[in-house]
This record gives structure tokens, C-alpha cells and sequence, in this order.
């Protein structure tokens, strides 16, 4: 698996992670996040996603644009597709245990 594909599944991997810790905060009971604290479910999602991101980039030592830059040229490679499909399938799960929709959240 090239770097890039590796960092990419780190980040989605974190992104799915961050998602139900942030839900964790917002629901502590494990049910649906109250449809009045999604803008605060997004700001607190948004940050924590884009501080892991930059942190396992430089692990990697690529910056952000580098990634964006990888990720364009594999877009159209079957593993690739095969890694962003798995990783959306379980990001609209647990978007939908919190009572969320993507387009929503």
C-alpha cells in the first residue's frame, strides 16, 4: 500500500473514532445527540479531525497539501475506492447511532 493510502486510512480511520467520542460528550447516555447541539457537535468534530489529521501527517512528514495532493492522484485506484467506501459505510453508521445525517451534522 503506498504512504499516502496508509496516512489517508489513518485519518478516516480517526475521523470514524472522533465522531463517536464527540457524540460520547454530547449524548454521555449513548443515545441521539440533541438536534440543538449539532452546531456544537460540528465545531467540536471539526477541530478534533483537523488537529489528528495535521498531527498524523507530520508523523509522516507530508503536509496537509501533500495528502490532498496523493489523495487526488489514487482517487481513481480500486484500493483507494475500496478504503473510502468501507470508511464511508462506517462513518454513516455512526452517524446515524447519534441520530445524525452527514448533510445534517
Amino acid at each position: 500500500m503506498p504512504k499516502i493510502l496508509e496516512i489517508f486510512k489513518r485519518v478516516m480511520g480517526n475521523i470514524i473514532e472522533t465522531i463517536a467520542v464527540v457524540g460520547k460528550q454530547l449524548a454521555p447516555d449513548g443515545g441521539k445527540i440533541d438536534t440543538a447541539l449539532i452546531p456544537q457537535f460540528n465545531m467540536m468534530f471539526g477541530k478534533a479531525t483537523e488537529s489528528t489529521a495535521a498531527g498524523i501527517a507530520k508523523e509522516y512528514n507530508v503536509t496537509p497539501m501533500q495528502l490532498q495532493a496523493g489523495i487526488q492522484k489514487y482517487a481513481n485506484d480500486p484500493e483507494f475506492k475500496s478504503i473510502m467506501d468501507s470508511m464511508r459505510i462506517q462513518q454513516e453508521q455512526e452517524f446515524q447511532r447519534l441520530g445524525l445525517s452527514p448533510a445534517r451534522a
